[in-house]
């Protein structure tokens, strides 16, 4: 999992960047004194994950997190318990409060990656299914017969009333059906 640090903490950043460097699947892309840096390093780079302190100069890590169009997953980490609700409103991962120990730090991490997994396995099966699902053709009645058309050489379709006229590569179709929804 791609991940950021945000702190205005010199501190509060090397024992986040310790921390997460001891956790395999964890790849830190950036460290940032504040929120805007943040937002430069989420425009150029695909984040899963923040680790986001919320009391910062100029921009809170509240802030930060709700003027983002993409929100990937955020662990708040604060020395507040004050903002607790509202970082679960935003649907945090989770909320460390400072200080904290490895041990919680860990069991944050492990339910950031166990939400990234299932839904990167949504996402691949989902995709799995509509990729076996698609259909390069179409089949439609002309006559009395049973006409497959294939999809990709379809130029364009005319309504006519009753009708449907498919004009493909070749030749057209005519068939007893109509683009009206209802």
């Amino acid at each position: 999992m791609n991940c950021i640090i945000v702190d205005d903490e010199p501190l509060a950043r090397d024992l986040l960047e310790d921390f997460t460097s001891k956790i395999p699947f964890l790849k830190l892309k950036a460290l940032c004194k504040n929120g805007f840096e943040a937002m430069e390093v989420l425009q150029k780079e695909k984040i899963d994950l923040i680790f986001l302190d919320i009391q910062m100069p100029d921009l809170s890590g509240i802030q930060l997190f709700q003027s983002l169009s993409v929100k990937p997953q955020v662990i708040f980490t604060t020395a507040y318990h004050d903002y607790a609700v509202e970082g679960f409103e935003l649907d945090a991962t989770d909320y460390l409060v400072k200080p904290f120990t490895f041990e919680r730090f860990l069991k944050a991490a492990n339910k950031a990656f166990k939400i990234y997994h299932v839904n990167n396995t949504k996402t691949d099966s989902l995709k799995q299914t509509e990729n076996n699902i698609k259909k390069d053709f179409l089949f439609i009645k002309e006559g009395t017969s049973t006409v497959r058309v294939n999809i990709d050489d379809i130029q364009y379709i005319e309504g006519l009333k009753d009708y449907i006229k498919i004009f493909t590569k070749d030749k057209f179709h005519l068939t007893l059906m109509t683009l009206n929804p209802t």
